[in-house]
């Protein structure tokens, strides 16, 4: 193999562990500091946006950790074509249309951040700024289960893919990526329609699996460029 891969696996690897990190660290914060206002009525949840900005930071982390993520699907995708083919394209289109809009989701929700909270914070606009805010609402409610959709269809195209390469090891796979790596993308599948039905989760169960496997995945990618370096 030459280093072109290599260096791409290590990259892919890298940036896979951050990301990966960040989408646990999103979703634990929406969980256990978010999740509580936005399940109250729209006036308080629009009050919580407006004074507090963990808001804009969570939606920051999500853009920053799927940023990160682009070069691990990538990697993912150099590893398995070969092995997994029709898998790997499905997967590989299905996280192209995931991060798209996923990001437009994050970014339609971030921009308008500070000049909404200063529409609410004066009692004449507060009433416009409220009918903004539920417009928007019914955007990111849109986007968010779009791009939960494709995500799940993403990981259930490469957690199949990883499975069948590692089952028997597939060169170079037989240095650990596979099996692990592919159960634990097919357990962030499941974890969508779980999350949904339990109150209070929604879709940050999906989020914070996916974030656990994506970290998984890339520690097997690091140890293949770096063994196949030695």
């Amino acid at each position: 193999m030459n280093n072109k891969p290599v260096q791409l696996y290590l990259i892919g690897g890298i940036t896979g562990l951050l990301g990966g990190i960040l989408m646990v660290i999103s979703s634990g914060l929406v969980l256990f500091r978010v999740q509580a206002a936005y399940l109250g009525t729209p006036e308080q949840k629009m009050a919580f946006i407006a004074s507090h900005p963990l808001v804009g930071v969570t939606h920051g982390i999500g853009v920053a950790s799927l940023i990160l993520i682009v070069p691990t699907v990538i990697a993912l995708f150099a590893l398995l074509r070969m092995v997994a083919t029709a898998r790997s394209f499905l997967g590989i289109g299905f996280a192209l249309l995931w991060l798209l809009i996923e990001m437009v989701e994050h970014l339609s929700q971030t921009a308008p951040l500070r000049a909404l909270s200063q529409l609410y914070n004066d009692l004449l606009t507060r009433e416009m700024a409220m009918s903004i805010h539920n417009v928007l609402d019914e955007f990111w409610e849109a986007f968010s289960r779009t791009g939960a959709f494709l995500s799940a269809l993403m990981f259930l195209c490469y957690g199949l893919a990883l499975i069948k390469a590692g089952n028997p090891p597939s060169p170079p796979l037989k240095r650990g990526v596979g099996g692990i790596s592919g159960y634990l993308f097919l357990i962030a599948v499941i974890a969508l329609p779980i999350g949904l039905v339990i109150p209070g989760v929604g879709l940050q169960l999906h989020i914070a699996v996916r974030g656990l496997a994506f970290f998984i995945v890339s520690v097997s990618l690091i140890k293949i460029a770096t063994t196949r370096e030695e």
